[in-house]
Protein backbone atom coordinates (compact mmCIF):
# COMPACT_ATOMS: atom_id res chain seq x y z
CA UNK A 1 0.00 0.00 0.00
CA UNK A 2 1.32 3.41 -0.87
CA UNK A 3 1.89 6.15 1.68
CA UNK A 4 -0.64 8.19 -0.29
CA UNK A 5 -3.40 5.61 0.27
CA UNK A 6 -2.62 5.42 3.98
CA UNK A 7 -2.65 9.22 4.18
CA UNK A 8 -6.05 9.38 2.45
CA UNK A 9 -7.50 6.82 4.88
CA UNK A 10 -6.18 8.71 7.90
CA UNK A 11 -7.46 12.05 6.63
CA UNK A 12 -10.88 10.61 5.81
CA UNK A 13 -11.12 9.07 9.28
CA UNK A 14 -10.27 12.41 10.86
CA UNK A 15 -12.52 14.57 8.68
CA UNK A 16 -15.56 12.34 8.25
CA UNK A 17 -17.26 10.79 11.23
CA UNK A 18 -17.02 7.03 11.20
CA UNK A 19 -20.64 6.69 12.25
CA UNK A 20 -22.55 8.16 9.32
CA UNK A 21 -24.98 5.29 9.87
CA UNK A 22 -25.98 3.63 13.13
CA UNK A 23 -24.67 0.38 11.66
CA UNK A 24 -20.86 0.08 11.48
CA UNK A 25 -21.09 -2.55 8.72
CA UNK A 26 -23.39 -0.40 6.58
CA UNK A 27 -21.16 2.62 7.18
CA UNK A 28 -18.03 0.75 6.02
CA UNK A 29 -19.87 -1.02 3.21
CA UNK A 30 -21.05 2.25 1.73
CA UNK A 31 -17.73 4.01 2.16
CA UNK A 32 -15.64 1.27 0.50
CA UNK A 33 -18.26 -0.34 -1.78
CA UNK A 34 -17.83 -3.72 -0.07
CA UNK A 35 -20.74 -6.12 0.47
CA UNK A 36 -22.11 -5.59 3.97
CA UNK A 37 -22.84 -9.29 4.46
CA UNK A 38 -19.30 -10.13 3.38
CA UNK A 39 -17.93 -7.79 6.05
CA UNK A 40 -20.21 -9.40 8.61
CA UNK A 41 -19.02 -12.84 7.48
CA UNK A 42 -15.41 -11.83 7.97
CA UNK A 43 -16.22 -10.49 11.45
CA UNK A 44 -17.95 -13.77 12.30
CA UNK A 45 -14.96 -15.78 11.12
CA UNK A 46 -12.35 -13.53 12.69
CA UNK A 47 -13.94 -12.95 16.10
CA UNK A 48 -17.35 -14.54 16.39
CA UNK A 49 -18.64 -10.93 16.39
CA UNK A 50 -16.85 -10.23 19.66
CA UNK A 51 -16.01 -6.54 19.82
CA UNK A 52 -13.12 -7.01 22.25
CA UNK A 53 -11.43 -9.94 20.49
CA UNK A 54 -7.65 -10.14 20.69
CA UNK A 55 -5.30 -12.80 19.39
CA UNK A 56 -1.53 -13.24 19.57
CA UNK A 57 -0.28 -14.90 16.39
CA UNK A 58 2.54 -17.45 16.16
CA UNK A 59 4.86 -14.73 14.81
CA UNK A 60 4.17 -12.56 17.87
CA UNK A 61 1.97 -10.04 16.06
CA UNK A 62 -1.37 -9.11 17.60
CA UNK A 63 -4.82 -8.97 16.00
CA UNK A 64 -7.41 -6.77 17.69
CA UNK A 65 -11.10 -5.93 17.58
CA UNK A 66 -13.96 -7.66 15.83
CA UNK A 67 -12.22 -7.56 12.44
CA UNK A 68 -8.93 -8.84 13.92
CA UNK A 69 -6.84 -6.00 12.52
CA UNK A 70 -3.19 -7.04 12.60
CA UNK A 71 -1.35 -4.28 14.46
CA UNK A 72 2.10 -5.14 13.11
CA UNK A 73 0.87 -4.99 9.51
CA UNK A 74 -1.58 -2.08 9.58
CA UNK A 75 -0.85 0.24 12.50
CA UNK A 76 2.38 1.62 10.95
CA UNK A 77 0.38 2.44 7.81
CA UNK A 78 -2.19 4.37 9.85
CA UNK A 79 0.01 6.95 11.60
CA UNK A 80 -2.77 8.97 13.24
CA UNK A 81 -4.63 5.98 14.63
CA UNK A 82 -3.72 4.20 17.85
CA UNK A 83 -4.24 0.65 19.01
CA UNK A 84 -6.52 1.97 21.72
CA UNK A 85 -8.73 3.70 19.15
CA UNK A 86 -9.06 0.53 17.09
CA UNK A 87 -9.86 -1.55 20.16
CA UNK A 88 -12.44 0.87 21.57
CA UNK A 89 -14.22 2.11 18.45
CA UNK A 90 -16.34 -0.52 16.68
CA UNK A 91 -16.92 1.79 13.72
CA UNK A 92 -13.19 2.37 13.26
CA UNK A 93 -12.47 -1.35 13.61
CA UNK A 94 -14.99 -2.34 10.93
CA UNK A 95 -13.92 0.54 8.71
CA UNK A 96 -10.27 -0.52 8.81
CA UNK A 97 -11.30 -4.09 8.01
CA UNK A 98 -13.35 -2.86 5.05
CA UNK A 99 -10.47 -0.67 3.92
CA UNK A 100 -8.06 -3.63 4.02
CA UNK A 101 -10.50 -5.72 1.97
CA UNK A 102 -11.02 -2.85 -0.49
CA UNK A 103 -7.23 -2.60 -0.91
CA UNK A 104 -7.14 -6.31 -1.73
CA UNK A 105 -9.93 -5.85 -4.29
CA UNK A 106 -8.08 -2.91 -5.81
CA UNK A 107 -4.80 -4.81 -6.15
CA UNK A 108 -6.10 -8.26 -7.15
CA UNK A 109 -9.71 -7.79 -8.25
CA UNK A 110 -13.07 -8.53 -6.69
CA UNK A 111 -12.58 -12.25 -6.34
CA UNK A 112 -12.35 -14.83 -3.61
CA UNK A 113 -8.54 -14.68 -3.70
CA UNK A 114 -8.78 -11.13 -2.34
CA UNK A 115 -11.15 -12.24 0.41
CA UNK A 116 -8.79 -15.07 1.41
CA UNK A 117 -5.90 -12.63 1.47
CA UNK A 118 -7.69 -10.71 4.23
CA UNK A 119 -6.50 -13.52 6.49
CA UNK A 120 -3.48 -15.05 4.76
CA UNK A 121 -2.13 -12.42 2.39
CA UNK A 122 -1.23 -13.17 -1.21
CA UNK A 123 1.92 -15.27 -0.64
CA UNK A 124 1.71 -18.44 -2.75
CA UNK A 125 3.11 -20.44 0.18
CA UNK A 126 -0.14 -19.77 2.05
CA UNK A 127 -2.52 -21.01 -0.66
CA UNK A 128 -3.97 -23.82 1.47
CA UNK A 129 -4.61 -21.53 4.44
CA UNK A 130 -6.13 -18.91 2.15
CA UNK A 131 -8.38 -21.50 0.45
CA UNK A 132 -9.57 -22.87 3.81
CA UNK A 133 -10.40 -19.31 4.87
CA UNK A 134 -12.31 -18.71 1.62
CA UNK A 135 -14.35 -21.87 2.12
CA UNK A 136 -15.17 -20.85 5.70
CA UNK A 137 -16.23 -17.36 4.59
CA UNK A 138 -18.46 -18.80 1.83
CA UNK A 139 -20.19 -21.05 4.38
CA UNK A 140 -20.58 -18.22 6.91
CA UNK A 141 -21.83 -15.88 4.16
CA UNK A 142 -24.67 -18.30 3.37
CA UNK A 143 -25.52 -18.45 7.09
CA UNK A 144 -25.50 -14.65 7.32
CA UNK A 145 -27.82 -14.46 4.30
CA UNK A 146 -30.11 -17.02 5.96
CA UNK A 147 -30.36 -14.80 9.05
CA UNK A 148 -28.54 -17.10 11.47
CA UNK A 149 -26.58 -14.19 12.97
CA UNK A 150 -29.37 -11.60 12.99
CA UNK A 151 -30.04 -11.89 16.74
CA UNK A 152 -26.38 -11.42 17.66
CA UNK A 153 -26.08 -8.56 15.14
CA UNK A 154 -29.15 -6.89 16.65
CA UNK A 155 -27.32 -6.85 20.00
CA UNK A 156 -24.68 -4.73 18.25
CA UNK A 157 -27.34 -2.40 16.81
CA UNK A 158 -27.01 -3.93 13.34
CA UNK A 159 -30.08 -4.61 11.22
CA UNK A 160 -28.74 -6.82 8.44
CA UNK A 161 -31.70 -6.11 6.16
CA UNK A 162 -30.85 -2.39 6.03
CA UNK A 163 -28.24 -2.08 3.31
CA UNK A 164 -29.09 1.11 1.43
CA UNK A 165 -26.47 3.81 1.25
CA UNK A 166 -27.83 7.34 1.41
Amino acid sequence: MSNYNAFILCVSLLIFPTSLFADPFLNASCKYQVDKDLLISIAVKESGLRTNAMNVNSNGSIDVCMMQVNLKEWLPKLPHISREQIESDLYLCVEIGAWVLAQNFKSHGRKWLSVGAYNAGFDSKLTEIRNDYINDIKMIYRSVKDGLYDKKLAQLGVNRSKNQCN
